[in-house]
């Protein structure tokens, strides 16, 4: 599992820039532009952890979507928490993702 607490999964922020571009320009469609940091997998709520993942994972705009090796780390972050069980429906969606279902 690399990367620093702030880093988003290696999604550049020219990518997340553009993201933001591109969901600003059209209206048609909610486009999600948010991409997490590897330190709010680690410590947010499910509450406010799961509109981010789904957001990601489901609707995220071409620039950010995210790979299966990044879902995998979010995986691996998320079953790493001492609460991990609250997140077991999470936990199955990156399963999904992944592949591995």
């Amino acid at each position: 599992m690399g990367g620093d607490n702030d880093d988003r999964f290696g999604i550049p922020e020219i990518n997340i820039q553009a993201a933001m571009r591109s969901a600003t320009m059209q209206s048609k469609y909610s486009i999600h532009t948010y991409v997490p940091t590897r330190k709010e997998v680690r410590n947010l709520s499910l509450d406010q952890l799961s509109p981010i993942l789904i957001g990601w994972m489901n609707s995220g705009a071409i620039e950010i979507i995210p790979s299966r090796h990044q879902i995998m780390e979010v995986k691996n972050i998320l079953t790493g928490r001492d609460d991990f069980h609250l997140f077991s429906q999470l936990i199955v969606m990156c399963n999904h993702y992944i592949g591995h279902n």
